[in-house]
């Protein structure tokens, strides 16, 4: 994923120069702080999704044709190629709420995505149902910290040790990671340990297979 994400930062110089843009200038023009702008650029930071749709917006260009290199943006017959062929939309999961038995309910936001490479989805085998998230109170800090973007995998919803999985205990959503408890597993934090949830305790929602930084 950085891979992509230097493809982007690269892009953004370019198409903002070739429209006569200060970097101050684009800052100001997506609303964002001239500080991020060149976070963003200099690989300090990666923007969110509503920032990377902005500056495509700015910029007169889709979206995910930001992370194609010049090069893949047509094929060697000159035909154009859909940015859709290379990458592939992963919609985002809002924070669940409380149902009945103190259950979640996950709503999906079909209308707000986030884009991965193809090739690297097909390298872990393009799971079904996965959905992105935002972490807000649920991090696990130094691991996962808040504000960072998850990719959940939700068919895989059976606790493997050692993994970090998204867990619904209390009536709310948590990050943990999956250890050996006796002849069973439990979900704790990296930094605690000892702050044990027990398997039967809670509700697997699914594991987290790849987490990006982002900045709002």
């Amino acid at each position: 994923m950085e891979e992509s994400f230097e493809v982007f930062r690269r892009n953004i110089t370019r198409l903002r120069k070739e429209k006569g843009l200060k970097q101050k200038e684009l800052a100001a023009k997506v609303g964002i702080g001239g500080k991020h702008m060149s976070d963003i650029v200099n690989n300090r930071s990666n923007p969110s999704p509503e920032v990377q749709k902005k500056i495509s917006e700015i910029l007169d260009v889709d979206w995910s044709d930001l992370f194609l290199e010049r090069s893949e943006i047509r094929s060697t017959a000159g035909e154009s190629v859909r940015s859709s062929d290379i990458f592939l939309g992963i919609p985002f999961m809002s924070t669940p709420t409380i149902g009945e038995d103190n259950e979640p309910i996950i709503d999906i936001n079909t209308q707000s995505h986030f884009a991965y490479s193809k090739e690297w989805l097909n390298a872990i085998g393009c799971p079904d149902d996965m959905v992105v998230y935002r972490v807000q109170d649920e991090a696990m800090a130094p691991t996962i910290p808040e504000n960072s973007i998850i990719l959940i995998d939700r068919s895989q919803n059976k606790p493997i040790k050692f993994k970090v999985f998204v867990v619904w205990h209390n009536g709310k959503m948590l990050i943990r990671r999956c250890i050996p408890a006796g002849s069973g597993v439990a979900f704790a934090t990296d930094n605690n340990p000892q702050d044990i949830i027990k398997n039967k305790d809670c509700t697997v929602i699914g594991r987290v297979l790849n987490m990006s930084q982002s900045d709002l």
